[in-house]
């Protein structure tokens, strides 16, 4: 079964957040408490990236939330004192959505009778990207080296 992988958002508005306390106890394990003060922060809103696979039939397979993505908005709030961070959330949507093209062509092209690791470029993850050569960014969609079109054709 072949999954169509979407970067979808959740927003969640208003949104609070009550630090806990954390504690090392005698046996060096950690503890999480509640603070005994009600320190609670409120934001107008916060919007969460989710990796969602959807089946043929659009019928939904896999929901898996982007933890790197939603810690590093979660940090814009809590650590800068930010209000919305929708705009990071918005160009974050389309950086994975990107990625998500590229592994498709990537996927789509890959022999596993011709691919060499350690020779030839990895599938892009978000934190592993091929470096960058004159026939892999074209129009700025990443294009496997494999490819039979020219590059005149991939533009297109």
């Amino acid at each position: 079964m072949r999954l169509n992988y979407r970067i979808e958002t959740s927003r969640i508005a208003p949104f609070a957040y009550k630090t806990p306390l954390v504690e090392i106890n005698s046996d060096g394990e950690l503890i999480v408490k509640e603070s005994r003060k009600k320190s609670l922060k409120t934001f107008k809103s916060i919007t969460f990236l989710n990796l969602v696979g959807r089946d043929e039939s659009g019928a939904l397979q896999t929901y898996k939330p982007i933890d790197h993505v939603n810690r590093f908005l979660m940090a814009h709030h809590l650590d800068d004192d930010k209000l919305e961070s929708e705009q990071y959330s918005k160009g974050l949507v389309h950086f994975f959505e990107y990625l998500l093209s590229a592994q498709a062509m990537w996927d789509k092209e890959f022999d596993d009778d011709l691919y060499e690791e350690g020779i030839d470029e990895p599938r892009p993850e978000w934190d592993v990207f091929p470096r960058m050569t004159k026939n892999m960014a074209l129009c700025g969609v990443y294009i496997h080296t494999k490819s039979a079109l020219n590059a005149s054709q991939r533009c297109k």
